[in-house]
């Protein structure tokens, strides 16, 4: 089994599950970042801005070997260089003046809850674990049954011609191990979605569905999921005052309801308005770490506007900074599924209502843009993508296993699926079309989660064949059918048919049933 000496070395001190407020005063005192205006510790990444795909692996053994899907995004590795791998990693932590641990864990509900070491090289990289993850009181016990490990060390590089990788970073899974190596990169993004792919390579074996989503929960005691890729919505749209907050990113749906993965929340910082996401705004103060956002030289103000680090700059905040929140950070079954979808073409309707077979089928393509994009090497410009069950390079098990798991949930919850567009309408993006404002698209959510789309008229998309509403209280009927909203309708015929090609090819690699491929566009009826 690998471990890693928790004693004091020679030279070394050891800080374990030390508070916030000591985890940023260590970071200061090691000049790790500075404090912005908003008292909140900015940090900047280096060169490696978001994930690195290309640099994630999972190690290939009986555990893995016949279960993962193996492909470019799942790459598999030997269980004997990770074995030396870890080995240079921890000689080099050893030889740093301090390492920092803290005892935590993922999944909010128990009986499916893991616990972690998380191990650091950095301050800033173990304030953010504890604040994204879940901290207990008293702190969880060391050396726990199932417990899995975090090795975070950034500023070692990875030579790929002795280490068997693609460049001087690296992120491999080991789950025989329960062990996560992490080196060469300085996002901490990466530590929060490499948890989340283990668990979603481990829940499925418990019936329970783990999903890339947002979730939050209104008076009436009703729930709603909000998938979506960065960019999409997925976090503004759930910080909503009028409904209390489970999480913003990862959640588990089971038979006993719906559970938080995390403690905390990560949200992008682009262009962040105190007007139209005051939650978000208010939630970044002293406790909290904003990533790759410029401040300004003399009065450290965050500007926000500011992308000349990356468009991914980020905000991690503890779940407490959100009101009103659910403090269980669990809820019950969900009424509503609300997938989140930025097209760029401007054809899909800002909202549509799914069948149980084209929910499976949206959720296979995980229709978006790449707006901001998590991922480096994407640069700045905006693009369409395809990403399996919203958020492919996090799901180890073949796509259709969590589809399944999707149908078999609706089925049971008896909730509704809607497409929701946050995209562009009246044209493609760069020809004359606009995006949906974000309170369009608050009020045709809050027309979802509340059961109001149950009551209204709805008819049919040529082609696409998923039925829209004609009307929505507060939202201008004209926007609810993509055709009536273009001055050319031959232009959003060409559109309307590129995206349906783009659709159909992008679905050939699935292995589904007849009625799911079905449930997808049909060119011919446009």
């Amino acid at each position: 089994m690998i471990q890693i000496e928790e004693e004091t070395m020679l030279n070394q001190k050891t800080f374990t599950n030390l508070s916030a407020s000591e985890l940023v005063n260590m970071a200061l005192a090691r000049n790790e970042g500075v404090l912005a205006a908003n008292q909140a510790l900015s940090v900047t990444t280096g060169a490696r801005t978001g994930r690195s795909p290309k640099d994630r692996f999972i190690v290939k053994d009986s555990v893995t070997a016949n279960v993962v899907d193996w492909n470019t995004i799942n790459q598999a590795f030997a269980p004997e260089k990770f074995t030396a791998l870890w080995q240079r990693a921890e000689d080099y932590l050893n030889q740093k003046d301090c390492v920092f641990i803290s005892y935590l864990k993922v999944g909010a509900e128990e009986k499916y809850a893991l616990p972690v070491k998380v191990i650091t090289e950095l301050a800033w990289h173990n304030l953010f674990t504890q604040t994204l993850f879940i901290r207990t009181e008293p702190a969880i016990a060391a050396d726990q049954l199932n417990q899995w490990k975090i090795l975070c060390v950034p500023g070692f590089k990875t030579d790929p011609a002795r280490d068997g990788v693609n460049s001087d970073a690296a992120v491999i899974l080991n789950f025989s191990e329960r062990c996560i190596l992490i080196c060469g990169t300085y996002y901490a993004g990466e530590m929060k979605k490499a948890m989340f792919s283990v668990l979603n390579f481990l829940l499925p074996d418990h019936d329970v569905l783990p999903m890339h989503c947002s979730a939050n929960v209104g008076n009436d005691g009703k729930t709603a999921l909000f998938f979506g890729l960065s960019g999409t919505g997925k976090t503004t749209l759930s910080a909503d005052p009028t409904r209390a907050l489970i999480g913003d990113d990862e959640h588990g749906w089971s038979n006993e309801g719906v559970f938080n993965f995390e403690g905390g929340c990560y949200a992008k910082c682009i262009d962040l308005s105190k007007e139209r996401e005051p939650m978000i705004w208010d939630a970044i103060r002293y406790g909290s770490i904003m990533e790759n956002v410029v401040l300004d030289s003399k009065t450290k103000q965050p500007d926000y506007a500011d992308g000349s680090l990356t468009q991914n700059t980020r905000a991690v905040y503890p779940r407490e900074y959100i009101s009103p929140r659910v403090d269980s950070n669990k809820a019950g079954q969900p009424n509503a599924v609300i997938f989140l979808t930025c097209d760029l073409y401007g054809v899909l309707p800002p909202v549509a209502r799914l069948t149980r077979e084209q929910a499976a089928y949206y959720f296979l393509s995980g229709y978006t843009a790449l707006v901001g994009s998590t991922e480096v090497g994407q640069g700045t410009g905006i693009k369409q993508t395809f990403s399996t069950c919203f958020g492919a390079p996090f799901f180890p098990r073949p796509a259709a296993e969590y589809a399944d798991l999707l149908m078999k949930r609706l089925d049971y919850s008896g909730a509704q699926v809607y497409l929701v567009n946050t995209g562009w309408t009246g044209g493609a993006y760069g020809e004359g079309g606009k995006r949906f404002s974000i309170p369009t698209t608050r009020a045709i959510v809050d027309a979802a989660t509340s059961g109001h789309l149950n009551k209204v008229a709805y008819e049919k998309v040529p082609g696409f064949h998923f039925e829209i509403p004609t009307s929505i209280s507060g939202v201008d009927s004209q926007l609810l059918n993509p055709i009536k909203t273009w001055a050319d309708p031959a232009a959003y015929e060409k559109y309307a048919k590129l995206l349906m090609e783009n659709f159909i090819e992008n679905f050939k690699k699935f292995n589904v049933s007849d009625a799911v491929r079905n449930a997808g566009p049909v060119i011919s009826t446009l």
